[in-house]
């Protein structure tokens, strides 16, 4: 499995940011719809535009943890460009067997660390398509320590949230 620069710095600048919450780089919400808030930062001259989210169960409720955010960032300075989905446990992952499931469609996830992201990026599109449709998605994923962990995230205001970043961020 070959994991490259370009596939990671996408969820990798979206997490850092969010963690970092300003020491470094200048964030801002643009707008909050729902669950989703749209952030845009600005760091050394760089914009990074990002939807975040954070999961409305965690399962089993008993696993000590820190918090999770699913992710939709921008790969350029508009929608066209394409996006990059990928999503910060709070816990070290295992290496395979990771899936994102929205209404009956199940996406396999890459992992390094903390994060996740699709493994296919084929499959960006269709999975922002199925976010923009659907109630509700699915994070299934195996810790480093082998447990099973499911996230669920409430896509209410996801579409409200990324039109709003197209307009932030150029089109």
């Amino acid at each position: 499995m070959r994991i490259g620069i370009r596939m990671v710095r996408g969820p990798l600048v979206a997490a850092l940011v969010l963690i970092a919450g300003g020491a470094s780089a200048e964030q801002r919400t643009v707008s909050e719809n729902g669950a989703w808030r749209a952030v845009v930062a600005d760091e050394s001259g760089k914009r990074s535009c990002f939807v975040v989210s954070t999961p409305t169960s965690r399962q089993p409720t008993g696993l000590k943890r820190d918090p999770g955010f699913a992710f939709l960032t921008l790969r350029g300075r508009d929608l066209r460009a394409g996006t990059e989905f990928s999503a910060r446990f709070g816990f070290p992952l295992a290496e395979a067997g990771h899936v994102l499931s929205i209404d009956g469609a199940d996406y396999r996830l890459l992992a390094r660390g903390e994060l996740a992201w699709l493994a296919d990026p084929a499959d960006e599109a269709a999975v922002q398509a199925r976010f923009r449709a659907a109630r509700e998605a699915r994070l299934v994923v195996r810790s480093a320590r082998g447990n099973a962990t499911t996230d669920v995230y409430d896509l209410t205001g996801f579409s409200a949230s990324v039109d709003e970043l197209g307009r932030q961020c150029g089109r």
